[in-house]
């Protein structure tokens, strides 16, 4: 079986009142999406990740996958104004078409245990 976890991080954070979209506001030294994405990186039971994020920030976002040396991310698609258009683009990827159980995670909660997620994809 293999998994792979869809994380929407296209939006702008207009709630977060900042110019920074609060995924890639710093926590600890490091954006907030790369500690989201170190959490399925290094799940041994998530096969793949696929990201959708805003156009503005595509290359930003190969940077700091490369920075960070993030091996599961399969995808990046561009992501919709709100959050179902980039789940949606998302779902139209090769490693979705590949894949047995399908998870979305949001980009800012970085906190997210193996536990808590291996207990979701049994």
């Amino acid at each position: 079986m293999t998994t792979t976890v869809i994380i929407p991080a296209a939006g702008t954070g207009k709630r977060f009142n900042t110019n920074t979209p609060k995924q890639y506001t710093v926590l600890n030294e490091i954006p907030i999406i790369i500690h989201t994405l170190k959490q399925f990186d290094s799940n041994p039971n998530i096969h793949s990740i696929v990201l959708a994020v805003a156009t503005e920030q595509l290359e930003f976002i190969k940077t700091l996958i490369n920075k960070y040396s993030i091996i599961k991310v399969k995808d990046i698609v561009i992501g919709g104004n709100e959050r179902h258009f980039s789940v949606r683009a998302a779902l139209k990827t090769s490693a979705i078409d590949s894949s047995d159980i399908v998870l979305i995670h949001d980009a800012v909660r970085p906190f997210a245990s193996h536990s808590l997620i291996n207990t979701i994809i049994k």
